[in-house]
């Protein structure tokens, strides 16, 4: 029986575009994608290494309660992995992982991560994302 680490950290870029950012993958949202979310998700915890370090774009504020200063970095990943190889990312769309700041901690934890529907006038970019968060932080372009 493998044995989950309490904590996971990947390093990426930090909100403002500058340095690094440590963020904690914990060890209760990876039992919940083994253990009740489809089994692809299981996969997009791979994607993470692609989205932090190198986001096209990061946004603060998601528009739901106890979410206002969260994070959120978008990118089109190089591939996508399947479980058995790399594959081309899906057309038209973007991953984005979510991070909410966890003050007991002073930690970003990763709160979900997924492919959605990207913005064609704006690359990198979620579909509708001039609504869905408060503002734009960094952006590669």
């Amino acid at each position: 029986m493998a044995v989950l680490a309490q904590r996971y950290v990947i390093r990426g870029l930090a909100p403002d575009g500058v340095g690094e950012q440590e963020f904690v993958v914990d060890q209760d949202y990876v039992r919940w994608v083994l253990d009740l979310a489809p089994a692809e998700k299981y996969f997009y915890l791979d994607q993470l290494h692609d989205v932090l370090p190198r986001p096209a774009v990061i946004f603060q504020g998601l528009q739901r309660a106890d979410f206002e200063k969260a994070l959120c970095y978008s990118c089109v990943p190089p591939g996508r992995w399947n479980g058995v190889k790399l594959e081309p990312p899906p057309p038209g769309e973007v991953f984005v992982a979510y991070a909410k700041y966890v003050p007991e901690t002073e930690t970003w934890e990763i709160t979900d991560c997924d492919w959605v529907i990207g913005d064609p006038r704006c690359p990198g970019h979620p579909e509708d994302w001039e609504t869905r968060f408060t503002r734009r932080l960094w952006s590669k372009t």
